[in-house]
């Protein structure tokens, strides 16, 4: 699989103004973010099921 190139401003900023991430804690994580591995599909499952758990918790 080809190496995907880094991402936009764009496509790091999330999309929801609402957002609770402070601007000073996204400059912290940006760069220690963006020097990461990508996940692995694997990976990316094993979190979606956590997140499924903890939604299906605040929904009861």
């Amino acid at each position: 699989m080809a190496a995907r190139p880094p991402a936009t401003d764009d496509e790091r900023t999330p999309r929801d103004a609402a957002s609770q991430i402070s601007e000073e804690s996204r400059a912290y994580w940006r760069p220690i973010v963006a020097a990461m591995e990508p996940m692995t599909h694997e990976q990316l499952a094993d979190v979606a099921a956590i997140l499924r758990r903890i939604e299906a918790r605040h929904s009861d």
